[in-house]
């Protein structure tokens, strides 16, 4: 050690083992609520040395006396438990008016005490035993002054009532592990839930490959003791979720999600980090389109139908039944051309459902060819000589 730094410890200790100090309350001490009397009272190495105990005033700004001086004993306690001579002292116990108590953020009141002695004509700040230090038996292996007050006490002493909280709680939100797409999806949805009227103002950022996004959360629902809702992570399109969906099958992501604690007086914010795992079963794009239709691919759309194409129909009667004649009005097949003959005139080829091929059918079927000729013109539509080749007019 330095001889700088040296030379503080060892003024540091002297100084302590000067001023004495408070053994109740001590730092860490509690109390049922803020009307419970706080006994004072303590040890100091010098005899009839002069001891007062001060409170911090928090709308004043400044520490005060809260009950008169009292002087140490000048009958040493028992030499076989303590090294250096020490003398007891007390000053009574005293409720702590309301303006030396300090609201916590969350819940419950805390106050600051401390002793001031003089000796030899001087003023000196008094240590407290700290209950932290001193739970692992601090005062049984620190049994002298110097060493004590270096290792076992702290500068004040922090009173406060059992259920005094300064911070938030740790986050009650629970997030589904396994997120789900929304109905169009396009975008990836977390389902959470906490117990109802605890937390409020739920919020979450996903995180994953280096980049993180907001997520928007609300609230969808509530029951006797739980309050459900939904975050939502806006990807944009279907392509979007997928590639999300399958980085998850090697890489996992977090959620950061933050709530307030509804149990504070103050606006206080908890947080927290989910974790999305890694999973190759359960982000298989397969899988998910199995399990969530509306992420599977829409069928093929009906094809267009052929402008080039005109259909006519015709109903005859034959000796038998009622027959129905389908003419299609074609393209120009002839010389391998395939182009569309525009205007009143379709040149139809020699096929299946041509005004030739549907007259021998009836025909075969005993059914007037009038009769279909007359149906064609009925249709809008006429034909000139059946044959090898049929104009038919589209009116």
């Amino acid at each position: 050690m330095k001889d700088g730094a040296a030379l503080r410890v060892a003024l540091a200790a002297a100084l302590c083992a000067t001023t004495g100090c408070i053994a109740t309350p001590a730092n860490g001490y509690e109390v049922r609520d803020r009307d419970q009397p706080i006994p004072f009272s303590g040890y100091h190495p010098y005899a009839g040395a002069t001891v007062s105990v001060r409170a911090w005033d928090f709308t004043a700004r400044r520490w005060e006396a809260i009950a008169p001086p009292v002087t140490t004993s000048e009958t040493p306690i028992a030499e076989g438990w303590w090294e250096d001579p020490l003398y007891g002292w007390s000053a009574g116990r005293h409720v702590l008016h309301r303006e030396y108590w300090e609201a916590g953020r969350c819940a419950g009141w805390r106050a600051r005490v401390s002793g001031r002695t003089t000796v030899g004509g001087r003023s000196y700040g008094m240590y407290s035993m700290d209950l932290e230090k001193n739970a692992e038996g601090c005062t049984s292996e620190n049994r002298n002054n110097d060493d004590w007050v270096r290792n076992c006490s702290a500068p004040e002493s922090e009173i406060r009532t059992r259920d005094y909280a300064d911070r938030a709680r740790p986050l009650e939100v629970d997030f589904t592990p396994i997120p789900s797409p929304d109905a169009s999806c396009t975008n990836l949805v977390f389902r959470w839930s906490h117990p109802r009227g605890e937390w409020s103002e739920v919020g979450a950022t996903y995180s994953a490959g280096g980049s993180s996004r907001s997520m928007r959360c609300v609230t969808t629902s509530e029951s006797r003791d739980t309050t459900y809702g939904r975050c939502t992570l806006t990807l944009g399109s279907v392509d979007a979720v997928r590639r999300t969906v399958e980085a998850l099958r090697t890489s996992s992501a977090n959620i950061q999600a933050s709530a307030r604690d509804e149990d504070c007086r103050r606006r206080l914010v908890a947080r927290a980090s989910e974790t999305v795992r890694a999973s190759r079963y359960d982000y298989s794009w397969s899988r998910w389109t199995g399990i969530h239709d509306q992420c599977a691919a829409p069928p093929e759309p009906e094809p267009e139908p052929d402008p080039r194409t005109h259909t006519l129909g015709c109903l005859c009667a034959s000796a038998y039944d009622t027959v129905t004649a389908t003419v299609s009005a074609c393209i120009d097949v002839s010389g391998g051309s395939s182009a569309v003959i525009t205007g009143a005139g379709f040149m139809c080829e020699y096929a299946e459902n041509d005004v030739e091929a549907a007259i021998f059918e009836l025909f075969d079927r005993r059914v007037d060819v009038n009769c279909v000729l007359d149906s064609i013109s009925a249709s809008g539509g006429s034909c000139s000589r059946p044959g090898t080749s049929s104009f038919v007019s589209i009116e």
